[in-house]
């Protein structure tokens, strides 16, 4: 009985220490840039700043150019 009872508490013991943790821990949190609109000068999206969401239409204006870096994510 002794045995049961030192399970059980043990148990309980890791089930409130897993609704403890924070979120951010279970839950990986994505840093995302959204864009939409015109791009009226030159622009780069880098891969730092990736992943890119297009939300809306995009339109790169006569004049400017949008570079897009390697391994970006549109």
């Amino acid at each position: 009985m002794k045995r049961k009872m030192k399970i059980f508490v043990i148990i309980i013991t890791l089930a409130f220490s897993l609704l403890n943790l924070p979120l951010e821990n279970l839950v990986p949190v994505v840093k995302a840039t959204y864009v939409e609109g015109e791009i009226r000068q030159d622009t780069v999206w880098t891969l730092v700043d990736s992943p890119f969401v297009v939300s809306k239409n995009v339109t790169v204006c006569t004049g400017a150019t949008l570079t897009i870096e390697p391994g970006v994510e549109v």
